[in-house]
């Protein structure tokens, strides 16, 4: 059933088109988002676009301007970056760092949790970014049990003649031998010098980060670059450093501004929104040897990837500082925007590339940002009339916030169930939704219909979701189709487990009814587990500890969708399984 009605959908997604005339903006705006993403997959299509991605990357880089002379505001935000950062050297000192969350340059394969990350994955990092890579393992205990563990598992499958012991005793002699520092040998860094020769012999080295792409609409495929693995790790520590110094210099939190933002563009009148496209690669090196004290461009120097492997099979060396995928590029852009627009107005804000400033102030922010290179995004940048919009939150002045989402195309039942959610909530304001709904309750098996939901909350209110990223007001859909009517042939009555529960919560159990929903279960790279090996379950255990619970060695979205059960009146949804009677 699940499969035919995945097909179904389909069929829905491939002929359905709106008719009419949308009725108000919020409608219009709506309907263009869908249309700007609803497309079946098509695999010529996603190579030309591919391709594509790959020309105006390479070409934008070759374009990059160098930086002369440029306007006063310039010149006073390096004035003011020089001295931000003049005693800023402890901001990043630190060994605040952040994982990667996706694949790296060796593909990781959906092996992307902190356990395959320590214990199966290929660790790899560019030449010139070793010796920031070798500081960071030593110094944070849990990575340096880990290359321990690896350097051990590397010398056993080698056969040495030597065991490991005396390979270490050798290791320190040449250590103690050759280490100089001014002449003395300086013995406090011996046992450094021997963990970074070994480090040497576990780490992948490779010449740059690798280009690839990620989906962005129709017409587009956003181009990303995929870094070295510990390239990520010391960008990420910088990265953090920008953060701790935005925090501390300007009061800007930014793990919150986005809804800040979000909340700003509900005063059209006192703020204007300004997007960038191409941002993240956008900032030349040029730029930053003008703007920066020169430690601090010679540590981005120093962990950004000087070349990228594209699609051609060789290296490119890029003009820009680091693209989006490396560990420091958003807190870097923003750093620069955000000193570059509180010249202009002190409470201007940015979040990455979208910037909230006065609108008195935006055509010179943008004639400045213009002239060393950014592109200003035209049909996404609002200093005037009742639109604005920041950080994925859309408001009109006559209309108030503008609901939208995403629609894709439906691979699996659990795609489905969003797809007719979202289809039900703009169906409650616009028309030409109301067909859409229609359309997928038609094709809908009646068994899997789930019922109204009265206390769905379809309001709009901010909330923060810096870890998904998935817009500013989006719901909490429910896991079953959002359908007019309950189906009465599963009463909780009949469920004898249900019925003491409610009847021990004092809830009359006669207008509860078991629906349909689904879950998606993630597959698991190794077993949970509660019981471990110190020796051999090691990694398992640094896991665990970052997270403070035991959590799962997941392969990234792989896994199924099953059937779960939900108890609902019509208005509000339980689990079934949460409301199973305590036994002493």
């Amino acid at each position: 059933m699940e499969q035919s009605t995945i097909r179904a959908f389909q069929q829905v997604c491939r002929t359905f088109s709106f008719r009419g005339e949308p009725a108000t903006f919020s409608e219009d705006f709506a309907v263009k988002r869908y249309l700007k993403k609803m497309q079946e997959p098509d695999p010529v299509i996603q190579k030309s676009l591919t391709d594509a991605a790959w020309s105006d990357w390479i070409t934008f880089d070759e374009t990059l301007p160098k930086i002369s002379l440029p306007g006063a505001a310039w010149y006073r935000a390096r004035a003011r970056l020089h001295g931000l950062l003049e005693g800023g050297h402890h901001y990043f000192s630190g060994t605040r760092f952040r994982f990667p969350k996706g694949s790296e340059f060796s593909p990781t394969r959906g092996r992307n949790s902190l356990e395959a990350r320590l214990s199966a994955s290929e660790w790899t990092c560019t030449y010139s970014n070793f010796d920031e890579f070798a500081k960071l393992v030593y110094s944070v205990r849990g990575l340096r049990n880990s290359a321990k563990a690896r350097y051990g598992r590397w010398f056993r499958r080698h056969n040495f003649d030597l065991s490991q012991q005396q390979a270490d005793k050798l290791l320190y002699e040449h250590a103690t031998k050759h280490a100089f520092v001014g002449g003395p040998v300086v013995r406090s860094r011996i046992g450094f010098i021997v963990f970074k020769e070994k480090l040497r012999f576990i780490t992948q080295f490779e010449q740059g980060s690798r280009f690839s792409t990620v989906p962005k609409n129709n017409d587009k495929r956003r181009p990303i670059n995929v870094e070295c693995f510990g390239n990520t790790l010391t960008q990420s520590v910088v990265g953090e450093g920008i953060r701790a110094l935005l925090l501390a210099e300007f009061g800007i939190d930014l793990d919150h501004l986005s809804d800040i933002h979000r909340c700003k563009v509900s005063e059209p009148d006192r703020w204007a929104t300004i997007d960038l496209s191409n941002a993240s690669d956008s900032v030349s090196i040029s730029l930053v040897k003008f703007l920066f004290p020169k430690w601090f461009y010679e540590k981005l120097e120093q962990t950004r990837s000087a070349m990228v492997l594209g699609p051609d099979g060789h290296y490119h060396v890029t003009k820009k500082i680091s693209s989006m995928g490396n560990g420091f590029t958003f807190e870097l852009m923003t750093l620069i925007l955000t000193v570059l627009c509180k010249e202009l107005d002190t409470e201007a804000t940015v979040f990455g590339d979208d910037i909230t400033i006065h609108p008195l102030q935006a055509e010179n922010l943008i004639s400045l940002l213009t002239e060393v290179g950014f592109v200003v995004n035209e049909e996404k940048s609002f200093v005037t009339g009742p639109f604005r919009e920041s950080c994925g939150a859309n408001y009109h002045r006559g209309e108030g916030y503008v609901k939208s989402y995403d629609f894709l195309w439906p691979h699996t039942i659990g795609d489905c169930v969003t797809l007719m959610n979202k289809a039900y909530v703009l169906s409650q304001d616009h028309a030409m939704f109301r067909a859409l709904y229609s359309s997928f309750l038609r094709v809908l098996p009646t068994a899997l219909h789930g019922g109204p939901l009265a206390t769905f909350d379809s309001s709009l209110s901010p909330r923060s979701d810096r870890e998904r990223h998935q817009g500013p007001f989006q719901h909490d859909f429910p896991a079953f189709f959002i359908t007019p009517k309950v189906l009465r042939d599963r009463p909780v009555v009949e469920d004898g487990v249900l019925l003491e529960t409610f009847l021990e919560l004092h809830i009359d159990p006669t207008n509860f009814y078991l629906v349909k929903g689904y879950e998606f279960k993630s597959a698991l790279r190794t077993p949970t587990l509660r019981d471990m090996h110190a020796r051999r379950h090691w990694a398992k255990y640094l896991m665990y500890l970052d997270a403070g619970r035991v959590s799962k060695d997941v392969l990234s979205q792989e896994g199924e969708w099953r059937t779960v059960w939900f108890v609902t009146d019509g208005r509000r949804p339980m689990r079934a399984s949460l409301l199973k009677p305590e036994r002493a």
